[in-house]
């Protein structure tokens, strides 16, 4: 807008009759004309004054006729009076036409007020949009954009490249540490192995320097009762008075040890594992003593080989039937049978193997329950063995030669006592007039009669 506002202008914009876009162009003008500025803010006075004479002059005759004040029309139009006081004003509106134009007047001017604080962000929308538009024409130059799009092809590579051997180079140190700390690691468990290899060594060294001294030192009678000679299975076992043993080549040395110790010892040594089965097993087997009404035969206090195993105990006079009932290490039935007549039972459903059970029989006679054992009495616990120590243990056997020496030593160590007592019964039954075949079982019954 080039030349001065019009008078028209100025009574439209006094009287606030200029539609949006047109006062936009007046306020542009009047931001660089310092006379049409001038003119509109006279203009204002001079309409300040009028409606403060017209405000005096509606509240009279608003006192008068009662008609709306400016006020409540406001807070009509705008939706903040209460709804008491809106109707109040619909109701005066129905009748009064004067009231009714002010009000349609006073909403053409908060439209308007609306839409003339909503242009400037109209205008900038529409700037952005031309800006946009204009890029886009720009970018889409063919002879600017293919070099743009190599440089941001290069640039892509470049990033990704970064990553990549960065995400490498963080990968590559990670390893190098960990390698670091797991070879710290194996020369800690080598340097341990190498010292319990020395220690196991040298213990060696001294039991055989124990023993050849001991020989070395024996009387007549020791002597005699030292230098072995036992039937072993399909062949026979001898041990010198310089504690060389035969019959065993391709027993592992560690065991050939085993056999001169229980030998020369005439002991048989059981592990803390083994121990902690091993209750008071003479009153659960022998029927006797308080809490054991009749004797439970096995397995008790020892570990079984098979994940089924038979169970066994002494008859009840008068007895009509038995239940058994098999715990885990948790107190939690495990197995239990239907009412039998016979006094063993072997489970329909495999036990988990490494783990501790304890079993309980309930004898019915007369229609009374008599069960064994019960507290004070020990219980009668036993362990059904590992799958790999089973497994060992096979392989041993067959490289033993069919010997019931070494098969009895491998079970004690394994905790398989009844198996082992089986198999020392046997070398005694073979060697009756062995003093050390004879020593040996003995030792094992006591070890099952012991009291923990």
């Amino acid at each position: 807008m080039s030349n001065h506002l019009t008078e028209r202008q100025v009574a439209d914009y006094r009287d606030r009759r200029v539609l949006a876009d047109e006062l936009l162009a007046i306020d542009d003008h009047t931001s660089g004309c310092g006379q049409c500025a001038l003119l509109i803010r006279d203009s204002h006075r001079i309409r300040e004054s009028l409606a403060s004479w017209r405000a005096d002059f509606e509240t009279a005759e608003t006192a008068l006729l009662g008609h709306i004040s400016f006020e409540e029309q406001s807070a009509y139009v705008d939706k903040t009076a209460d709804s008491t006081a809106r109707e109040i004003v619909e109701s005066h509106l129905q009748s009064c036409s004067r009231c009714s134009g002010e009000i349609a007047d006073l909403r053409r001017f908060s439209l308007q007020f609306t839409n003339v604080a909503a242009a400037p962000k109209k205008r900038a929308a529409r700037r952005s949009s031309q800006l946009i538009e204009r890029f886009g024409s720009w970018w889409g130059r063919p002879q600017l954009w293919i070099p743009l799009q190599l440089a941001a092809s290069a640039v892509a590579v470049i990033v990704v490249a970064w990553f990549f051997t960065n995400s490498l180079r963080n990968r590559n140190t990670e390893l190098k540490t960990q390698l670091a700390r797991a070879q710290e690691e194996s020369q800690a468990i080598q340097q341990q192995y190498d010292e319990a290899t020395g220690a196991i060594e040298n213990l060696q060294s001294q039991i055989v320097d124990l023993q050849k001294s001991y020989l070395d030192n024996a009387g007549p009678e020791t002597e005699n009762r030292i230098a072995v000679s036992l039937n072993d299975g399909e062949g026979q076992v001898t041990l010198d008075r310089a504690g060389n043993l035969t019959g065993f080549r391709s027993l592992p040395p560690s065991w050939q040890q085993a056999v001169k110790t229980a030998l020369i010892t005439e002991q048989i040594q059981v592990s803390p594992t083994v121990s902690n089965l091993i209750g008071k097993t003479g009153a659960l087997m022998g029927g006797s003593g308080e809490g054991v009404a009749f004797s439970l035969l096995g397995p008790v206090g020892t570990t079984v080989l098979t994940d089924r195993p038979v169970f066994r105990w002494s008859a009840v006079s008068g007895a009509t039937s038995y239940l058994v009932a098999v715990y885990d290490s948790n107190f939690n039935w495990a197995a239990t049978s239907q009412p039998i007549t016979a006094t063993t039972w072997t489970s329909s459903s495999p036990l988990r193997r490494g783990e501790t059970y304890f079993w309980q029989v309930t004898a019915i006679r007369d229609g009374k329950e008599i069960k064994s054992p019960v507290p004070p009495a020990p219980e009668a616990r036993f362990k059904v063995i590992e799958q790999s120590k089973a497994d060992e243990l096979s392989k041993l056997k067959r490289s033993a030669s069919s010997s019931h020496l070494v098969a009895g030593l491998i079970c004690v160590k394994d905790g398989l006592l009844e198996d082992a007592q089986r198999e020392f019964e046997t070398l005694a039954r073979a060697n009756p007039k062995s003093t050390v075949a004879q020593k040996l079982l003995s030792n094992l019954k006591a070890l099952r009669q012991a009291k923990r």
